[in-house]
């Protein structure tokens, strides 16, 4: 048996929030429960309006467009304030505790 650590971007199209994708993840009913997946964290970006010109939406701009919202240590440069309703960046990972 293994376990595996997956890096997965979620493009939140109908406003579940982090909770939302969470629940979604943990309870989809996977065959023969198959995989049983937990949400260890959740690290939250806007992304401004979508459309088809997005970056995240093209193959060949998406990877830059990640590490520009996840892996640029300066929020100006990530083009937010490094505030999500007014709560620094940081705060806002949500962390599960291992049991």
């Amino acid at each position: 048996m293994q376990v595996m650590k997956l890096v997965v971007t979620v493009i939140d199209f109908d406003g579940l929030g982090a909770d939302g994708v969470k629940d979604a993840i943990e309870n989809a009913r996977y065959p023969n429960r198959c995989i049983s997946p937990t949400v260890r964290n959740i690290d939250v970006r806007d992304i401004g309006p979508w459309s088809d010109d997005h970056p995240l939406n093209h193959r060949d701009k998406a990877e830059a467009e990640y590490t520009r919202l996840f892996e640029t240590p300066n929020a100006a440069l990530r083009g937010d304030s490094g505030l999500i309703a007014g709560v620094p960046l940081e705060s806002t990972v949500m962390q599960q505790e291992a049991k």
